[in-house]
C-alpha cells in the first residue's frame, strides 16, 4: 500500500498544482474574457435545458403608445430658444421621444412614417428618430407598433430660420481702418447648442438681426454684420432682434488707403460635395470641401469675403470657404452655386458644384439579444417567442441610414424595420435567414443564418440570471471544489500515516489562501471586483468537496481496519 500511495501522490500533486494555478490565473483575466467564457457555458447549459423543456409562448401586447417632441433644456437639440416645441427650423433637426406601456411588452419596436415625405425627412435608428425640415409647411408623423396596431401621431411645423433670440458680440469696441473691413463675431445662445459659429447656419440667421449705424457718414453696416468704413470718425453700431435683446459696439474709423480692385478673382476647389450632415467627418474629411480663393496666383484670406450658397438646404458654406453638404430632397444630382463677395472691393466670383448622394461603402452589424451583443455573426440561434434586435452602422456616415431586411420564411420570423436597425420576433421552429442591405446601396449585402428552436425554460428574460448563477456556481464553487479534491487527495497521499484530521486541515488552508489571493487580485483588475461573498462561495465548494473526500477516506480506512481485525482474530 505504501508503494501505491507513493505513486498516487505524484499523480495528484501536478493536478493539484495546475488546478490551483488556474484559479490564480483566472482571477487575472479581464472581465470581457471571463464574461465570454461565462456566456459560452451559459449557452451550452441553456441549450441542454431547453432541449428537454418547453414553455408556452405568450405575446404581451403594447397597451399604450405616445410619441412627442421634448422641450426640456437638457434635451439640447430639441430645446431651441425662439421656436415652439413643434417647430423645426429649415435644414435643422429635432428628435422624437417615445413612451409605451407595459415595460415588458413583447414587441417594443416603433416604425415611423410621414404623410408628406417631401416636407421632412426621417432618419431612424432603433426607436430614436430625427426629423429634418426640408420645406416650410405642416407635416404629420406617425409611430406604429406592428404587433398591437397602436398608432400615435404628432404634427410638426417646418419654419424659416429666425434671428437668434440670445446673442452676445465678441467685442465692445474696435478700430477699423479705411480700406479694410470688420465682421461682427457672435456667441449665440451661449454656445449651448454646440457647433459654435456653425449654429447660425442650422438654427438661426444672423442676417435677420437688425443692424444700424449711428453715423453712416463714418461707417455703414450690412445685414451680414460687415462694417464698411466711410470716413475718419466715431460711431456706434447697434444690433437687435424682435425679442427686445439689443447690443452696442463703439466703432472708431481711422485713416487708411482704399484697397485696389482684384484683377483675376477665381475660386479653386472640387466641384462635388456629398449630402451628409454639417458635422465634419473626422475620419476622412473629404466630403467637406475647402474652397480656396485667389487673385491670379495669389491666395487670399477667405474671411475677407462674404460666402453664400444658392441653396442653403442643399449645401452651406461658412466664412472660411468650407462647403458642407446637407440633406437632398431629390434622388438625382443637384447643382448649387457658391459665391464669394469681397468685403474690401465689392467684387464677386462664383463657383458651381454638384451635390451627390453619399453612398455607404461598408457596413457592420451586431445582434442584441437580452443584454448581450454579438458582433457580426454569420449564424445565430434563438427560441420560439424570442425577440432580438439587429443594428447596422454604415461607413461613411451617410444621411440615408435606412436598412432593408428580407427573409424567405416570414412564417418563422417577423421583422419590424426601424431605420438602421430592426426587431426580429421568432414565430416558429426551423431554419431561416435574414438578408439586409442599405437602401442607399443595395450592392452591400449581409446574410445571417438563423436556427430557431422551441421555447424552453431559459429565455432572454431569465438568461442573464441563469448566467450569473452559473458564474457563481461553476466559476467559483464548482471549480474550487474540483481543485480541493486534487489538493485534498494530494495531502492525504503524502500524510496518510499521520493523524486523519491533519490532511483536511492543510488542504482547507491551501484553498482558503488561494481564494483570498484570487479576490485580492480581482480588486486590481479593471471592471472586476473581489468580494468577501465570493470567498464564501468559493469555500462552500471547498467544504463540500473536502467533506466528500474526507468521509470517503474515513469509511475506506475504517472498512480496512475492520477487515484487518478479522484477519488478526483468525
Amino acid at each position: 500500500m505504501e508503494r501505491r500511495f507513493k505513486v498516487l501522490r505524484w499523480i495528484f500533486l501536478p493536478l493539484a498544482v495546475l488546478s490551483n494555478a488556474f484559479l490564480i490565473i483566472y482571477s487575472c483575466l479581464s472581465m470581457e474574457t471571463t464574461s465570454n467564457w461565462n456566456w459560452f457555458v451559459t449557452n451550452i447549459f441553456s441549450g441542454l435545458i431547453n432541449s428537454v423543456t418547453e414553455t408556452k409562448v405568450e405575446d404581451i401586447p403594447m397597451t399604450e403608445l405616445s410619441i412627442s417632441l421634448s422641450n426640456e433644456k437638457s434635451y439640447k437639440y430639441n430645446y431651441i430658444p425662439g421656436y415652439e416645441v413643434n417647430e423645426i427650423p429649415l435644414g435643422s433637426a429635432k428628435q422624437i421621444e417615445c413612451s409605451y406601456a407595459p415595460e415588458n411588452t413583447t414587441d417594443k419596436s416603433i416604425e415611423y412614417y410621414a404623410e408628406d415625405v417631401g416636407m421632412i425627412s426621417l432618419s431612424q435608428s432603433g426607436n430614436t428618430v430625427s426629423i429634418v425640415g426640408l420645406k416650410e409647411g405642416t407635416a404629420t408623423i406617425h409611430g406604429r407598433n406592428k404587433l398591437s396596431g397602436l398608432v400615435s401621431s404628432i404634427e410638426v411645423k417646418v419654419v424659416n430660420t429666425v434671428a437668434p433670440r440670445y446673442f452676445e458680440i465678441s467685442e465692445t469696441s474696435t478700430n477699423v481702418q479705411i480700406g479694410s473691413q470688420y465682421t461682427v463675431d457672435f456667441d449665440i445662445d451661449g454656445g449651448n447648442l454646440g457647433h459654435n459659429e456653425l449654429i447660425n447656419f442650422r438654427y438661426y440667421d444672423i442676417r435677420k438681426l437688425t443692424y444700424s449705424s449711428s453715423n453712416e457718414s463714418v461707417f455703414k453696416v450690412d445685414n451680414n454684420g460687415v462694417i464698411y468704413p466711410q470716413s475718419v470718425g466715431d460711431g456706434t453700431l447697434s444690433i437687435s432682434n424682435s425679442y427686445g435683446v439689443a447690443k452696442t459696439m463703439s466703432i472708431s474709423v481711422i485713416d487708411g488707403s482704399i484697397h485696389p480692385d482684384y484683377s483675376a478673382l477665381t475660386i479653386i476647389g472640387e466641384n462635388v460635395c456629398y449630402d451628409n450632415d454639417m458635422i465634419k467627418d473626422q475620419g476622412s474629411g473629404k466630403y467637406h470641401q475647402q474652397l480656396i480663393i485667389k487673385d491670379g496666383t495669389l491666395e487670399l484670406n477667405p474671411t475677407d469675403f462674404i460666402w453664400e450658397s444658392s441653396n442653403e438646404l442643399l449645401a452651406k458654406v461658412d466664412k472660411h470657404g468650407i462647403v458642407r453638404g446637407f440633406r437632398k430632397s431629390k434622388t438625382e444630382d443637384e447643382d448649387v452655386i457658391i459665391t464669394a463677395k469681397s468685403k474690401l472691393t465689392g467684387q464677386q466670383v462664383s463657383f458651381s458644384m454638384v451635390v451627390k448622394e453619399q453612398l455607404p461603402e461598408s457596413m457592420a452589424y451586431w445582434i442584441t439579444y437580452g443584454n448581450k451583443d454579438t458582433w457580426m455573426p454569420e449564424s445565430f440561434t434563438a427560441c420560439n417567442g424570442d425577440t432580438f434586435t439587429t443594428t447596422v452602422s454604415l461607413t461613411p456616415n451617410v444621411s440615408n441610414k435606412k436598412i432593408v431586411a428580407e427573409s424567405p420564411n416570414n412564417e418563422l420570423i417577423e421583422i419590424s424595420s426601424q431605420g438602421s436597425s430592426f426587431t426580429v420576433r421568432v414565430l416558429g421552429v426551423g431554419d431561416s435567414q435574414i438578408t439586409f442591405y442599405p437602401e442607399a446601396n443595395p450592392t452591400l449585402k449581409a446574410t445571417i443564418s438563423l436556427t430557431l428552436l422551441k421555447a424552453g425554460a431559459i429565455n432572454e428574460n431569465n438568461i442573464v440570471g441563469v448566467g450569473l448563477t452559473l458564474r457563481k456556481v461553476l466559476g467559483h464553487a464548482l471549480v474550487f471544489a474540483i481543485a480541493q479534491v486534487f489538493t485534498c487527495l494530494t495531502c492525504y497521499f503524502f500524510l496518510y500515516d499521520k493523524k486523519i484530521w491533519i490532511f483536511p486541515a492543510i488542504s482547507f488552508s491551501i484553498s482558503l489562501l488561494v481564494a483570498t489571493i484570487s479576490e485580492i487580485i480581482e480588486l486590481n483588475i479593471p471592471s472586476r471586483s473581489g468580494t468577501f461573498i465570493d470567498v464564501l462561495i468559493d469555500m462552500a465548494g471547498v467544504v463540500t468537496a473536502l467533506a466528500i473526500v474526507f468521509l470517503t477516506v474515513f469509511f475506506i480506512r475504517r472498512k480496512k481496519e475492520k477487515e484487518q481485525t478479522k484477519e488478526d482474530v483468525k
